[in-house]
């Protein structure tokens, strides 16, 4: 039928990840049903961690939407990893037999669960002093890197002031 166009099958996919030491799984969401009966070769599944290419040596069907991929020797936490389909392939097809057409690089969504809460014991002792956050006691230059992982995307700081100061104010800044 002229002027009738049919989608390819790539690039519909979401892509995440998730650290655990050692290695990182990754988890293909497809948008559509997938044959579960059989898997593309792990070579043509191209991941890159923090720039560097590592091979992709497990993979598994979670249900008929998730494969979940395994990449070893993943020694720290990456700050990107990116997925590539260098397809198509005949063993990697929808449940109604279409072929999944490959993808260049697809940048995945970190899952893991960094902790955001660290229990520092007694709730009725302050974790820290000020000496523990300024070079001079006196609250210039503060420094949270005492306290905060240097990975933190956001701070929530809940203080006690005292003193009789009536106009005091506390402002932070980046450096």
């Amino acid at each position: 039928m002229p002027g009738r166009y049919f989608r390819p099958y790539a690039a519909k996919a979401i892509i995440e990840h998730e650290f655990a030491p050692g290695r990182l799984n990754i988890f293909v969401t497809f948008r559509f049903s997938m044959n579960q009966t059989v898997k593309p070769a792990h070579d043509l599944w191209l991941c890159e961690v923090d720039e560097v290419a590592k091979p992709v040596t497990v993979s598994v069907w979670q249900d008929s939407w998730t494969l979940k991929l395994g990449v070893p020797d993943i020694a720290v936490y990456p700050d990107r990893v990116t997925l590539e389909y260098d397809g198509p392939d005949e063993n990697l097809k929808t449940t109604w037999e279409k072929q999944w057409e490959p993808w260049g690089p697809i940048l995945s969504t970190d899952i893991g669960k960094a902790p955001v809460f660290v229990d520092r014991g007694d709730p009725a002792a302050y974790d820290y002093a000020k000496e523990d956050l300024t070079i001079d006691g006196a609250w210039h230059d503060m420094d949270l890197s005492g306290i905060v992982s240097e990975k933190a995307k956001a701070v929530f700081i809940l203080g006690h002031v005292q003193g009789n100061g009536v106009d005091w104010k506390i402002s932070f800044r980046k450096k």
